[in-house]
Parts: C-alpha cells; structure tokens; sequence
C-alpha cells in the first residue's frame, strides 16, 4: 500500500485572515451554500477554492489592482499599448480607468478571439492583448474561466438559472 499525496503545496501555506473573512462574508457564505446544495459538492471544497485564490489575489495586491483596473476598462489593448509607450504605463492605466467599462460584448469577442476557455494559464502578453485571460477581483477568476463555466451550467445545470 502507497500513501498518496495531493495538494502538498496547499497545505504549507497559511492564509491571511483577509482570506477567511472573504468567505465568511455575508455575499459569500450564503452562496457558497447555495451553490454547493445544487451542484451537490463540499461547500468546503468551494470555500477553500475561493480561499486559496484570494489568499493569491492578496499576495500580490498591488499588482493585481492594477491589472484589474486595466482588465475590467474599456480600452482598446492596441490603444493601451501605444499609451503606455508614449505617455507612461500609469497615464495609460489612468486613461484605462476613465474608458468606461469592458462590456459583455466585447468580453465574447475577446472570448471567441482566443478560441475559448483552453484550461491554460497566459502571459503577460497574452494578458495585455486579451484581457479576458486576466486573473480578476478578489476571487482572482480569469474571465475566460467564468465564461466557459457559465456556458457549461447553463446547459448541465438549469436550476441555476444561468443564461
């Protein structure tokens, strides 16, 4: 008989209390429960994901903000490039910002750009030119993730309400 080790990393990690009140908040907690009595998995399981991925967002918080802050924007990643060469990356992250916002529509164009959710991590690059690859908010979920996944509920899981 083999002992079978999973998560090894996982588990010398400690997470900051930020992580814990995450999923302990009022918008969380109840979701969680909701979300694990339909599906039929751990609200453990979920919690934990939802742990792990903050306690990643918050590590690299600085960064992170940012990149949210261009990711979520509405300008043009040509647009951002060229701003950043000539006026500086933090003019052009202020510009980003007052754009407006990304919307649904130009999410599943960017989507489809990329061929859909491939399951693989990007580049910086491929983060700047696609930014629906970009690792986004406090759950620190790419967009491209959260899209296929709501494609695939909305089909497998009805009581969701997905659309």
């Amino acid at each position: 008989m083999a002992a079978v080790t999973y998560l090894d990393e996982a588990a010398t990690d400690q997470y900051d209390s930020v992580a814990f009140d995450y999923i302990q908040s009022l918008i969380n907690a109840p979701a969680i429960r909701d979300t694990a009595a339909i599906l039929g998995i751990s609200a453990g399981a979920i919690a934990g994901a939802m742990a792990e991925e903050n306690h990643s967002y918050i590590d690299d918080q600085w960064l992170n903000d940012r990149l949210d802050d261009y990711g979520l924007s509405g300008i043009d990643p040509v647009t951002f490039a060229a701003l950043a060469v000539v006026v500086g990356p933090d003019a052009a992250l202020a510009a980003a910002i007052f754009s407006g916002e990304r919307t649904h529509e130009e999410w599943a164009a960017d989507y489809d750009a990329i061929g859909g959710d491939a399951g693989s991590s990007a580049d910086s690059l491929d983060k700047l030119l696609h930014p629906v690859n970009i690792d986004l908010g406090s759950a620190n979920f790419k967009m491209s993730t959260a899209i296929r996944m709501i494609q695939d509920y909305a089909i497998s899981e009805p009581a969701l309400g997905l659309e």
